[in-house]
């Protein structure tokens, strides 16, 4: 937004911020504090949006577990001073695995998937004063709950990505796809070739690579769909 990237630190409870206009040499601009764990954001117009999870960040130390689910608005109209205008939480709930959460404003509408707390659906219309409309639970999968990985809405439906069963519809009315507005940041792309960290050389496998061993003089490499590679 405005070549400003927002990124949600997780267990840190952060939105950072870059001034990336220069590509090649972002620079950190500040930081603004969440009231839960931070991991998805999202910006509309002038308002960002941040999804938040597992603990609290204040409040009595006794009463943080588990209560930093929610969504929270700032007004980053003026990018020097930026305001939290408000904040909705969601039921406190144990993260039991996948603890990932992210957000999808739409108009006056955001979409939250808060993995196995569930979907929520929240009034944004006035954003000092955000309203639930509704939420609910993927069902249990192999008898233990689903997370809603992710959501996307489209035409009447909610499609929500579980992380054991799959995919999810759920009807929702209201529900549209979200329009992709075209941003007014001018970036500058760097032609530089990637520089090795010094003191390390770096071998682009062109993958993922998953597992290390070392048998006498060979590395062999764990490699996912690549298989396995021996390097003397």
């Amino acid at each position: 937004h405005n070549n400003i990237l927002f990124g949600g630190s997780w267990g840190g409870g952060d939105v950072h911020m870059w001034n990336i206009s220069d590509l090649s040499s972002p620079k950190k601009t500040g930081r603004l504090r969440l009231d839960g764990f931070g991991d998805g954001v999202a910006v509309q117009g002038n308002y960002l949006y941040a999804a938040t999870g597992m603990h609290a960040k204040s409040g009595p130390a006794a009463k943080r577990a588990n209560a930093g689910h929610g969504l929270e608005i700032f007004d980053i109209s003026d990018l020097t001073k930026i305001v939290r205008t408000g904040i909705i939480k969601f039921p406190p709930h144990k993260v039991k695995y996948f603890d990932g959460w992210s957000v999808i404003p739409d108009g006056n509408t955001a979409y939250v998937s808060d993995t196995n707390n569930g979907v929520f659906i929240v009034d944004v219309s006035d954003k000092s004063k955000p309203v639930l409309v509704a939420s609910g639970k993927l069902p249990d999968c192999w008898g233990s709950e689903e997370c809603a990985a992710s959501l996307a809405p489209g035409n009447g439906v909610l499609y929500v990505g579980g992380t054991r069963a799959g995919l999810y519809l759920a009807v929702w009315p209201d529900a549209k796809p979200v329009q992709t507005v075209k941003d007014n940041s001018v970036l500058k792309e760097s032609k530089e070739a990637r520089k090795d960290p010094p003191g390390f050389k770096r071998y682009d496998l062109g993958g993922q690579v998953r597992r290390l061993c070392v048998n006498g003089d060979t590395l062999y490499a764990a490699c996912s769909n690549l298989g396995i590679r021996s390097f003397r």
